[in-house]
């Protein structure tokens, strides 16, 4: 290989793991909370009641919903 190339695939590699390395440490500081946090919800409504409730002036005039808020 020519030094050129050499110089050029180096700086490549170095890119590509700094960039891994980046993208790691990221999500690293990132709060996933615990399983304690999860809320689930059973439906037991029909697909069928769930369309004929929304009808387009329900869609229309409804107000979206607070988001919960961190600790």
């Amino acid at each position: 290989m020519t030094r050129r190339l050499t110089l050029a695939l180096t700086a490549v590699a170095t890119l590509a793991v700094a960039g891994v390395l980046a993208f790691n440490a990221a999500g690293a500081d990132e709060d996933r909370g615990s399983p304690a946090d999860v809320v689930s919800t059973t439906v037991t409504q029909k697909p069928e009641d769930v369309e004929k409730y929304w009808t387009k002036e329900r869609m229309r005039d409804a107000k979206p919903a607070e988001m919960p808020t961190g600790p």
